[in-house]
């Protein structure tokens, strides 16, 4: 269980935004806190459910398709 806690915390505050912030260049059509949504203002107000679907959009852009995935 301490080993999925560390990897909980190592994807929460490296991996996911790292992630994000290499792959997202520009958000358009989208307000948080009243103002125009950036990469910094998505990683520190947006929703969980908003975050997971930004990098699960930004790691499927890799340039990795499934099949070299898996490998």
């Amino acid at each position: 269980e301490a080993v999925q806690q560390e990897h909980t915390l190592l994807y929460q505050q490296h991996i996911l935004p790292a992630t994000i912030r290499a792959a997202l260049v520009k958000v358009e059509g989208l307000e948080l806190d009243g103002g125009e949504a950036t990469v910094e203002s998505i990683l520190e107000h947006a929703p969980d459910e908003l975050l997971a679907e930004v990098y699960d959009a930004c790691a499927g852009a890799s340039g990795l398709v499934e099949e070299d995935q898996k490998n």
